[in-house]
This record gives structure tokens, C-alpha cells and sequence, in this order.
């Protein structure tokens, strides 16, 4: 609505929606303009004349966007000189993320199949990017030459056309989504659709190929941080990974025998432990994800295996065989062998040297839990992996056992590194409040308070796991900052809390939020304008108070809070 009356209609067809931000109030008698990329919002696919209308609902809440611009735009396809210099200007490496994006995004765009000869000569030329201005084009021909592009014997082209193909195959009806989402998704429906299922017999002899002759990894596999430039994300998949996708996506028990030697030859590539990552800790390097969600695929679509297979069916002996057989023992889905034959695998590879493998066994730990295993887990949460840590946590919390506390209260003390705290912390704590928690869980959370890096995760898991808070609505927040005499303040101050409640923590209780103990200094409010932390609550209420009277004098509050 426009001061009362309705605005004009907008067909949805041929409707696009976009949302940025308006950084400065439009007054009355001022303008604002904005510059969009055509491309960003509608696919042109053939020549013609088009009418393009842009608009905006500037905020109100009814009606339809009200149109600001308007013009006539003739598409003309381009000619074979100007589709050569444009996929060779977009197929440069760039020396810029600015530059790569720029590039990326237009490659993504490309429609017209006038593209397709350039482009793959620009791929033959050393320019694997290319391979994505392909992949954007709708047509059994582009597909045609992405297969033919992944048989070169030239690493990198390779990897981008396999990268490229899992772009245009359409989403598997049983709703599993592909490893690779960073490039396989995203990609319009128009593309996907003209995915012919007379492909799938060479895309997939192509994927057992590449799985069949991966080669051995040299040096240690560990998670990598990808280049500055790296706009379609390369350096998070190999051809093998690649190859594997499509196996999950496409494929079935054919592929086995190829998707186990691969995954034999991972698993057998030294591994380097998880001690100091960017991101979940349970993240693994290439091309172990991609090789975990192919046999995860093919259970989905009815591959179960018996325990006796894992000696008598070739392909199944080694690593991969007894990694699929764990990996089906974690899945609700499949139910549990007849016999207690399959426990003996599990507890095995509990005391395995591959961190890939005692996850796996951690995660198939039947229940209810056997006690002669808790040696096992224990060992699993001391572990120098730390994606180990975390699924020996969910272990112990799912065990029902309380001798797994003072050990879970050991990883939140053992763990410094910033990145990776709430990560590992996290896990170690929800398992032992599993367990019914106790003085021994947050006495280990009060001693991180001195640890500068630590204070607002620890304010926060002690706030709410000793004080009887209504659930929080989103997270804490706070000014965050304390000195590390004020620290030290506080961390005496919630031992002493801890110690003056012992008895209704160590049976699982809260302390009402209302007990007279509950002072200023446990939240930092005593030292300055604002707590280090306030939760919000479901209620709609803020605790603590910012009326709560302080205690002692101190430094106020820094902005930038963090919050969780």
C-alpha cells in the first residue's frame, strides 16, 4: 500500500525477489539509487526483446512491490568472436578474490550454448574455471563435453569437470543432498532438468574409474583452508571426492567395489589429529566426507551387509568393509545383527589407531552400554583427536553411567584454544549434565573463568546450569570484558557458590533464581555499568536485571560484545 491505495499488480511470472540493505532514510523530495545485475535475478535464454521492471516495497507490508524503473531491453545472442574473448576473459586466473568473484559469477550465468566451444578450448588451454561456464548451460551437449573433459589424463582438468557435472545432476528423490552442496547446489532447475538418464551408465563407469585408481595420499591428510581465490571452491574436493558424490547421488551396489578401494586407500593415508581447526572439529579432510556420504547413499537405498561379509566378500575385507558395517550399526534406521558377533567389531575398532574408525565405533556403542567398555571410552576422551573427543562425549552422555563426569569435566578443562572451545566444551558439558552433572562439571567451568578467552563461555554454561533460568530465547550477551583481577574475583566468587550449593548440584538442581547467594559479582555487574553477560529469556525478560544495585566500583562495559 501507497498512502491508501493499492499498487499496481505484478505477475509472478517472470518475478524475481532480492533483498540489500537501505543504509540512509529517503526523505521526502530526496532519491536513492541502487545498481542490480540483471543475471543475478532472471535467466535469459533466448534472444528476443524483454521488458524489465524493477521495484521496491521500501518497506511497507502489503501489496505488491511498488515499480520504480522500467526499460525495454534487446538480447541478442552473441557472435562466435564475441563468445571466444568473453570465456576467455572470465576463464583468466584471477590474482584477486575481488576479480574471482567478479569472474565466477558470471561463468555461473553463461546460458547461451554459443559459449560451450570457447570454453572447453579454454579448458584445454590450462583454464579448468571454464568448466563452470560449461556446467551453467542448459543441453545434453554441454554435459557431453564435461564427461569427456573429466577422462583428460590432466589433474586439474579432471577435478573441475567432475566438480562441474555434480552441478547439473538433478537432486536424488530420496532427498539426499549431495557432500559437495558448495558446488553442487545452486545451480537453476533448468539446467538440472536436462540431465539425461542415458548418462548416468558413463558418469557413473567414469566415477568407478576415478575410485578405482585413486591414488595413494603422500603425507598426512588434514583439513586445508582454501586460497583467496578459490571462487568454486577447488580446493575442498579432489576427482576422487567428486567421483564419490556421484556415486551417492547416482549410484548403487555396482560402485561398491570401486567406492571400497578408494576408501581403503584413505584410510590407510597417515591422518593428522584435529588439535587446532577452523570450524566443527568433526570435520575431515579430503576425500573422506565425500567417501562417507557415497556409503551412506547406498544403505539409504537398501546396501545392508552381514558381519561374516566383512571376511568373505572381497571388497569388503580391510578398513572400508568394517567402516560400513559401523557406520550401518549408528543408523536407527537398520536393525541390530542376530548374535553378539558384531560387538566384537565394535569394541575392536574402539581400540583402533584411525581416528575415522574409532569415531565410527564410538557411534555404534549399542545400549544399553556395556560396562567392560568404559575403559575404551575414557581413553576415546582423552584422545589427541579432537573430533574423537567429541563423539567419545556423546558416547559417555548416552551411557547413563556417572563415572564419565570427572572425565568430562577434565576436556572442559583441558581445552584453550579459541576457535575450537565451544566445540569441544560444549559436547563435554551436555554429556555430563546427561549424567547429572555436579560440583565436579562446574567447578571446572568456574576455574576457566581466568582464562581471558573462556569468561563468556563460562559465565554463560554456569549461568545456566546452576541457577534456575527460564529456557533463553537467543543465547546471552554482554560486554564481555573483564580484567584478570576481576576475573580471578569471579572465579572465587562462583566457587564459593558452587561449594554453598554442592548438595543441589550434585543431585542435578538449580539454585532459585531468586536465593540471596545470587550476587552481582557472578555476572560481572558489580564491576562496571552492564554484566559480562545477560541471558534473554523466553519470557521476554532480560536477567540479570540491569536495575540489580552493584557491589563494588569498576571498569564499564566495552562494546562489541560477543554472544552466543
Amino acid at each position: 500500500m501507497r498512502k491508501g491505495t493499492s499498487l499496481p499488480h505484478v505477475p509472478e511470472v517472470g518475478k524475481a525477489v532480492s533483498f540489500f540493505p537501505v543504509p540512509t532514510v529517503i526523505g521526502p523530495g530526496k532519491s536513492d539509487s541502487r545498481n542490480v545485475v540483471l543475471s543475478d535475478f532472471v535467466d535469459i535464454l533466448t534472444p528476443g526483446t524483454y521488458v524489465v521492471s524493477a521495484g521496491s516495497k521500501l518497506g511497507w507490508q502489503n501489496g505488491d512491490p511498488y515499480p520504480v524503473a522500467t526499460a525495454k531491453i534487446d538480447f541478442h545472442p552473441p557472435t562466435a568472436e564475441d563468445a571466444a574473448a568473453r570465456a576467455h576473459q572470465l576463464s583468466a586466473k584471477p590474482d584477486t578474490w575481488e576479480k574471482a568473484s567478479q569472474n565466477g559469477r558470471v561463468l555461473e550465468r553463461l546460458r547461451d550454448p554459443q559459449y560451450l566451444a570457447p570454453l572447453r578450448k579454454e579448458v584445454e588451454a590450462g583454464h579448468p574455471d571454464a568448466c563452470f561456464g560449461i556446467a551453467s548451460i542448459p543441453g545434453v551437449e554441454a554435459t557431453e563435453i564435461l564427461l569427456q573433459l573429466a577422462d583428460s589424463p590432466d589433474a586439474q582438468t579432471e577435478r573441475a569437470a567432475m566438480a562441474a557435472l555434480l552441478r547439473r545432476l538433478p537432486v536424488t528423490k530420496d532427498g539426499r543432498s549431495l557432500h559437495l552442496a558448495m558446488l553442487a547446489l545452486g545451480q537453476p532447475e533448468i539446467v538440472r532438468q536436462s540431465w539425461p538418464e542415458k548418462l548416468d551408465a558413463p558418469l557413473l563407469a567414469l566415477a568407478e574409474k576415478i575410485l578405482r585408481n585413486a591414488p595413494q595420499a603422500h603425507g598426512s591428510l588434514k583439513v586445508q583452508d582454501p586460497p583467496p581465490t578459490d571462487y568454486f571452491h577447488l580446493s575442498f574436493t579432489s576427482a576422487v571426492s567428486a567421483a564419490a558424490a556421484i556415486v551417492a547421488n547416482r549410484g548403487g551396489v555396482a560402485q561398491m567395489p570401486a567406492l571400497m578401494a578408494a576408501t581403503n586407500r584413505a584410510l590407510a593415508a597417515p591422518f593428522e589429529p584435529r588439535t587446532d581447526v577452523h570450524g566443527p572439529v568433526n570435520n575431515l579432510p579430503d576425500p573422506l566426507p565425500a567417501l562417507l556420504d557415497a556409503i551412506d547413499g547406498l544403505r539409504q537405498r537398501g546396501w545392508i551387509i552381514k558381519p561374516r561379509e566383512l571376511t568373505s566378500n572381497l571388497p569388503l575385507e580391510g578398513k572400508a568393509g568394517a567402516l560400513v558395517f559401523l557406520r550401518q550399526l549408528a543408523d536407527p534406521q537398520v536393525p541390530k545383527p542376530e548374535g553378539e558377533d558384531w560387538k566384537q567389531i565394535v569394541a575392536r575398532y574402539l581400540r583402533d589407531d584411525s581416528p575415522v574408525m574409532k569415531v565410527n565405533a564410538l557411534q555404534a556403542i549399542p545400549h544399553p552400554f556395556p560396562a567392560d567398555w568404559e575403559g575404551s571410552v575414557t581413553a576415546a576422551l582423552k584422545d589427541p583427536d579432537l573430533g574423537v573427543v567429541v563423539a567419545a562425549c556423546q558416547a559417555a552422555g548416552a551411557s547413563g553411567h556417572q563415572s564419565f563426569v570427572r572425565s568430562l569435566a577434565n576436556v572442559v578443562a583441558s581445552v584453550h584454544e579459541p576457535a575450537i572451545i565451544p566445540g569441544v566444551r560444549d559436547p563435554a558439558t551436555k554429556a555430563a549434565v546427561q549424567l547429572g552433572g555436579g560440583t565436579v562439571l562446574w567447578e571446572a567451568w568456574a576455574d576457566r573463568l581466568a582464562d581471558e578467552d573462556s569468561l563468556f563461555d563460562a559465565l554463560y554454561q554456569l549461568c545456566q546450569g546452576t541457577i534456575d533460568l527460564p529456557p533463553e530465547t537467543s543465547g546471552g550477551t554482554g560486554n564481555g570484558s573483564a580484567d584478570r583481577a576481576q576475573r580471578f574475583q569471579m572465579r572465587d566468587a562462583w566457587r564459593e557458590f558452587i561449594q554453598k550449593h554442592r548438595d543441589l548440584l550434585d543431585h542435578g538442581q538449580r539454585v532459585p533464581r531468586n536465593d540471596s547467594s545470587i550476587t552481582p559479582i557472578l555476572t560481572g555487574l558489580s564491576f562496571g555499568d552492564s554484566p559480562i553477560i545477560t541471558m534473554h529469556l523466553h519470557d521476554g525478560t532480560d536477567w540479570p536485571k540491569p536495575d540489580i544495585s552493584k557491589t563494588a566500583p569498576g571498569v564499564p562495559g566495552l562494546p562489541n560484545a560477543p554472544s552466543r
